[in-house]
């Protein structure tokens, strides 16, 4: 597997990844109108204007080509008043249909990483306090509970826990 940057003619792939996996993920987590709100047309256009800024690495399977999921992230901007937490991860997705073969783990470290180069650390992710295979995988990588936030969608709100990796958890201090 390669991990990369993300180019251009990714785009559509790295979009169809993130409504397939929201899809599936957030089915009977969220109600539908929020999960509906990640349409395939909305997620390419928003895609295709960040891709690039938001630093987006890619998995892609070096025998095939293929794009198996992908993760972003950089500069705090999530809790901005949190000025202890440089660096936040904003999305990490996989193929749903290839869960659970590594492939997240590999994106998690090479964006760990690489926001320990630009010296974004430690750093946050927000998580659906509800998605718990997620929460059970962010804390096998380090993941400690910060505070609890909020995610509002729809005018709805649903709770999330910010969980933050530092030099301590991540074994780089």
């Amino acid at each position: 597997m390669e991990i990369r940057l993300a180019r251009a003619s990714d785009v559509p792939v790295i979009a169809r990844i993130h409504v397939d996996s929201w899809q599936q993920t957030y089915s009977g987590l969220l109600p539908r109108k929020v999960i509906d709100q990640h349409s395939y047309p909305d997620r390419l256009a928003l895609w295709e204007k960040i891709y690039q800024s938001d630093r987006t690495l890619v998995a892609i399977d070096e025998h095939s080509g293929r794009l198996l999921g992908f993760i972003t992230g950089g500069p705090q901007r999530s809790h901005p008043e949190m000025t202890d937490y440089p660096g936040e991860i904003y999305g990490l997705y996989v193929d749903p249909k290839l869960e659970h073969q590594g492939i997240g783990t590999r994106l998690f470290y090479s964006k760990r990483a690489e926001l320990l180069n630009e010296r974004l650390l430690p750093f946050t992710i927000d998580c659906l306090s509800s998605n718990v295979p997620a929460l059970g995988f962010y804390q096998s990588h380090g993941g400690e509970l910060l505070k609890s936030g909020t995610y509002v969608a729809n005018g709805c709100d649903f709770e999330t826990q910010v969980l933050t990796f530092n030099m301590r958890v991540l074994g780089l201090d």
